[in-house]
């Protein structure tokens, strides 16, 4: 299914996830400051299956898949990438530990503490191999669930 987004747009595939593709104005994209109706490239963020042990979990930030470090969303990625990433989301199929279980399940993804680490980011590897930016730390070194700009 296709929802028109006022900043782009969102699919959900039949296997339950949906991927956001945003690039419109305060979005992690060429058009961050807004005023196009196109850009170079775009923020994409992949949510669990609706009603999947991992998206009502604990573990879950409002459904979201773990992106990126620092934030629930992958910023600056390039057109292709988003292509390869739809793929790859659209592909998914049973329990992502592959043991049979049938279920996106909190059995096989389960972060450390409240923030993403290294373990936790992008479990699955939708996003290897591909471009974009991680956010870092905001300045000062402390962060407070801001996101900062890209590395």
């Amino acid at each position: 299914m296709f929802r028109v987004m006022p900043k782009g747009f969102q699919i959900e595939f039949e296997n339950g996830y949906l991927v956001s593709i945003q690039f419109g104005l305060d979005n992690y994209c060429e058009n961050r400051q807004g005023g196009r109706t196109y850009s170079q490239d775009a923020e994409v963020a992949v949510f669990w299956p609706e009603g999947s042990p991992a998206a009502i979990g604990a573990a879950a930030h409002y459904g979201f898949y773990p992106l990126d470090r620092y934030d629930d969303v992958k910023g600056w990625v390039p057109a292709a990438d988003v292509a390869t990433l739809l793929w790859r989301v659209g592909s998914l199929t049973g329990c992502v530990g592959g043991d049979g279980c049938g279920e996106v399940c909190d059995a096989h993804w389960v972060p450390t503490g409240d923030r993403m680490d290294e373990q936790s980011r992008d479990p699955l590897g939708l996003l290897e191999g591909l471009g974009g930016e991680e956010h870092t730390e905001l300045e000062g070194g402390e962060d407070d669930g801001a996101v900062g700009v890209p590395a």
